[in-house]
């Protein structure tokens, strides 16, 4: 029961006089209409007890114009029985629904009452109220979770209008809310911020239908959306592009797409293993080196940072005989390797003065695309003096030129038949120093005996030499 007013008085007879001069009504003080649409005033009252008898289906409820009198309207209504006159009026127009109205309850027995406590001020206008967003600013970091609110009046309950988002970002959820004596529907979009979102517009729309499907009203209201984002699609720009010549002057520009701007910029070289820093501004003067060809950028701002991909520089440089370059081997065969690096890649040319070609073979290789390899191989090395090999690296820069000495290797091997006479020589000592030590030892216990007796006549020893080939000058 809404504004019943108790008051305790001495006697029941007292109570009920006081009680049936009181009515109380609670409406729906203001209200925008859409004309050719519907609107729905909501309204509750209380009748004095003496009343409430007199309450019935046959009760209608009206609505009087405060200015005019007469003029009268109703529309479709709550049950009345249940002090519910929600009224829902169709077909609005400024003529007859524009202005301050107050609720009559007109029963077709005693019971008719004009309730004045309380009246609805009706709005006719040719649009509909308008829409509200919230939050009224997004600015919102990404990767946080927003939620944006989209409110529309409900003037007419069977009539809601249909709201729409655009674009759909995420999920949406709609609900009906009362707010100040009016109902308002809600469209809920929850979306996950994203640096695609930045500077975007999202729309809400809300299509008010006048009840005729041709004719229908659209409202709409948008919201910028601000995201804050690292540094992201980061570029560099190299300036001459292409291949330079070494020790020119390079220019390096680092570009990101960032919220806010990137504020901080290192530069690195990178030799695979490991990153040195080599500057700390967005563009960047170097002195083009071979041995600074692979750099990358890195921008930082208040949310992240974020590096760039590896850009490797091409430098034009000399030819450069590599250190580890060096013969090895002995005099079966010997093997000379040359490595040389440049950019265009180098060639390489062997210089052997003195040396016989029928024996020499030449390999070569690609290493890289700025080194290469070539390896000379000498066979039955042989030769009275050093031999000097010569390398010669070039291109279109410069060259470069390393000398490898070859040591004699004549004395460390014999020539065949000078091998063979030695071995005979050899066994021809060993022959005559087992026939001499037998010899000589008979000699000596013979002379003892001489000096006792009378020495005795003894044949004389034959001794055979062993032959002995001549190892001079021949070879078997």
């Amino acid at each position: 029961m809404f504004g019943v007013l108790n008051v305790l008085l001495v006697g029941g007879f007292l109570l009920r006089g006081a009680l049936g001069e009181k009515f109380s009504v609670s409406l729906t003080e203001q209200i925008e209409a859409v004309s050719g649409s519907c609107v729905t005033i909501t309204c509750s009252f209380t009748v004095q007890d003496d009343q409430k008898n007199n309450l019935n289906s046959g009760c209608k409820a009206l609505w009087k114009d405060e200015k005019d009198g007469n003029r009268l309207f109703t529309g479709q209504t709550g049950d009345l029985t249940q002090k519910n006159c929600t009224t829902t009026l169709y077909n609005i127009n400024h003529q007859q629904h524009h202005g301050t109205f107050s609720f009559r309850l007109q029963c077709d027995n005693p019971l008719k009452w004009t309730f004045k406590d309380s009246t609805v001020n009706i709005k006719v206008t040719g649009a509909p109220p308008a829409l509200t967003l919230t939050p009224p600013t997004l600015s919102v970091t990404e990767g946080e979770s927003v939620s944006v609110q989209c409110s529309a009046p409900v003037p007419c309950l069977s009539l809601p209008p249909t709201l729409t988002w655009s674009p759909v970002l995420g999920d949406v959820q709609e609900t009906f809310k009362k707010q100040n004596d009016a109902f308002v529907k809600v469209s809920t979009l929850s979306f996950t911020a994203s640096h695609s979102h930045h500077e975007k517009n999202i729309t809400c729309s809300a299509l008010y239908s006048r009840g005729d499907v041709t004719s229908e009203l659209r409202l709409s209201d948008q919201r910028k959306t601000e995201v804050k984002y690292r540094p992201r699609n980061l570029s560099v720009t190299v300036s001459p592009p292409g291949a330079v010549p070494e020790h020119s002057d390079v220019t390096l520009k680092c570009s990101s797409e960032a919220h806010p701007p990137a504020q901080l910029y290192h530069w690195y070289h990178s030799d695979g293993v490991k990153r040195t820093l080599i500057g700390n501004s967005s563009v960047l003067n170097i002195n083009a080196s071979k041995d600074t060809t692979a750099v990358f950028c890195e921008a930082q701002n208040d949310v992240g940072r974020e590096r760039s991909t590896v850009t490797q520089l091409e430098i034009l440089f000399a030819p450069k005989i590599v250190s580890s370059s060096n013969c090895s081997g002995d005099w079966t065969q010997m093997s000379c390797q040359c490595e040389a690096e440049g950019n265009p890649s180098p060639l390489i040319q062997w210089y052997f003065p003195g040396v016989s070609a029928t024996n020499i073979s030449i390999t070569s290789e690609a290493l890289s695309d700025t080194s290469v390899r070539s390896i000379i191989t000498v066979k039955d090395a042989q030769w009275k003096d050093p031999v000097s090999l010569l390398c010669h690296s070039s291109n279109s820069l410069g060259s470069d030129t390393q000398t490898f000495t070859a040591p004699v290797f004549q004395d460390e091997k014999l020539p065949q038949c000078q091998g063979d006479v030695m071995i005979r020589l050899f066994f021809a000592l060993r022959v005559v120093s087992l026939l001499v030590f037998p010899c000589a030892l008979l000699f000596a216990v013979r002379t003892a005996r001489g000096q006792k007796a009378q020495p005795a006549a003894v044949e004389k020893d034959r001794v055979s030499e062993a032959p002995v080939d001549d190892y001079q000058n021949s070879c078997v």
